[in-house]
């Protein structure tokens, strides 16, 4: 018997105030219809089981497949990350 591991599991802290605003952004009481930034990272090939809501904390959580755990694929995450929050950003009078 053997373990090998088949996903890593990783936190990216963001900042609070980014954070705050991402929440008030994919609000869907505030009219929000479009894809939650969880969606669009759990897209990208061998990343899932997206997280974030607060409690723990302003961090985003994901798991990604240890054949896809590479820095192509980190890339694309904080590509992704980095476009949600600067739409919020550009949107922050409307939060």
């Amino acid at each position: 018997m053997k373990l090998e591991c088949a996903a890593k599991s990783y936190s990216i802290e963001i900042p609070l105030a980014d954070f705050i605003r991402l929440e008030q952004y994919e609000n869907p009481f505030k009219g929000f219809k479009e894809d939650a930034l969880s969606t669009i990272l759990d897209r990208i090939e061998g990343v899932d089981d997206t997280k974030y809501n607060g409690h723990f904390g302003p961090y985003i959580y994901l798991r990604i497949e240890i054949e896809h755990d590479t820095p192509r694929t980190h890339k694309a995450i904080i590509a992704a990350i980095q476009r949600r929050l600067n739409e919020c950003a550009a949107t922050a009078s409307a939060c």
